[in-house]
């Protein structure tokens, strides 16, 4: 690819042939002839300046990473042409560090790479590298990360034409991948859970089942098909079925998603994306609040149509929390539609009038519920139209042990407080 360089030289050129050929003086040629030649070896050497060249990624494996660790990256740079391997830029994005700090993108310059030929060491291992770079990046966020292959450019030998393995398509798939888990922060009590038995619940308890306990007046939220008719039509109030609780041990957890019709070819996790947002910040309460449930013995069950069936172990929970994404296409009512326990954590990143009503009408049927609420007005890069947390009262008057948690707050300590209010 020709540079401004070879585009100056050239008009350079160009200006001194008309010249010489208007004087005929002799040196005007020369220096012309002169710059040609030197634009034409320019051209032929750079064609093979990164043909023999091979960069090699290698982090330091272990079983899981975890948002907020640290990982060990490291860079080999082989050359087996003696013409390649001279005047390199490497540039490097780094997808699981800062976008705003120093390792998302690097760029390092090498004057000269040494010739290694191939050969494998003493012990059988592969032979070093002629040049390692090697950096330690702290993981910025949760989520499933492929690093792209690293840009190598060289403009080998006069700065006149340029090529990189991207505008030469040698850009190969390394695979690297690599899962990060959100940031589990420990809690001492979850008063949602500590006053209630691990294991069984206490029957008969009036619930959701299917055995018929006894009929009661109508509440709010109540299904129209358990209307007993006949009731009404002797009494002329609206009179409803109460069932059985039939619902099963542990905790239901429900991390809202924004129903959105969603682009196949979209990458919901592009470089670069900020974790100061609500969703990011109810990520890591969700797996705070299951990693608490499980470790007391609780079974955890996700709500949600990508997660995982049944109730799940604090690896599966991590896995699914590190991969999910705020668009979903069912809606909050459809989600917590499917929930068959009693107890249920919820963690709303984008709470709506809609979704507290949905939750009201949960309470109503006899479940036990602790609402967290994302107070998005209050994150960085809010919408101008961010709410906040409307009709939050209503949760409260409903019996809900409710939450809400803004930017910057401490919400281990909120939550372990259990207070009713904030």
């Amino acid at each position: 690819m020709p540079t401004k360089r070879f585009t100056r030289l050239s008009i350079l050129a160009l200006v001194l042939y008309i010249f010489a050929n208007q004087t005929q003086v002799g040196w005007l040629y020369v220096i012309m002839s002169l710059l040609v030649g030197v634009i034409f070896i320019s051209w032929r050497l750079n064609r093979r300046a990164i043909h023999s060249l091979s960069a090699v990624r290698e982090i330091d494996y272990r079983d899981s990473y975890t948002e907020g660790e640290t990982l060990e990256i490291s860079l080999g740079i082989d050359t087996s042409s003696p013409i390649a391997g001279r005047q390199l830029r490497l540039d490097e994005l780094c997808p699981v560090a800062d976008p705003q700090g120093d390792h998302f993108l690097q760029q390092w310059y090498l004057p000269h790479i040494p010739t290694v030929a191939p050969q494998a060491a003493p012990d059988h291992s592969e032979a070093p590298s002629a040049v390692e770079l090697n950096y330690t990046v702290e993981l910025y966020k949760r989520g499933l990360f492929e690093f792209p292959a690293v840009e190598i450019t060289s403009r080998f030998p006069f700065g006149i034409f340029q090529r990189s393995n991207y505008s030469e398509k040698m850009v190969a798939d390394s695979g690297l991948r690599i899962l990060v888990y959100p940031e589990v922060r420990p809690l001492s009590r979850l008063p949602l859970l500590d006053q209630q038995p691990t294991a069984q619940m206490i029957r008969p308890h009036a619930g959701n089942g299917n055995e018929f306990l006894a009929l009661r007046q109508y509440r709010y939220g109540d299904s129209p098909r358990h209307i007993h008719w006949r009731s009404v039509a002797r009494t002329g109030r609206l009179i409803s079925k109460e069932f059985a609780d039939e619902s099963l041990p542990g905790m239901a957890l429900v991390l809202q998603r924004q129903t959105a019709e969603r682009d196949p070819a979209a990458d919901d996790r592009e470089y670069g994306q900020s974790k100061q947002t609500p969703f990011e910040t109810g990520v890591k309460i969700a797996a705070s609040l299951g990693d608490y449930a499980i470790r007391r013995g609780h079974a955890v069950t996700l709500i949600d149509e990508e997660a995982p069936r049944g109730a799940v172990s604090a690896d599966m929970l991590l896995q699914y929390l590190a991969r999910v994404d705020q668009t979903s296409e069912l809606s909050f009512a459809e989600q917590i539609g499917r929930i068959q326990q009693n107890t249920i954590a919820a963690v709303l990143p984008h709470p709506t009038r809609q979704a507290l009503d949905d939750l009201v009408a949960l309470k109503l049927r006899g479940h036990d519920i602790l609402a967290l609420l994302l107070d998005t007005a209050s994150f960085p890069d809010a919408d101008a139209d961010a709410v906040g947390t409307p009709g939050v009262q209503q949760l409260e008057a409903a019996g809900i042990e409710t939450h809400i948690i803004q930017h910057g707050d401490d919400w281990t300590k909120i939550i372990e407080e259990g207070a009713w209010k904030n």
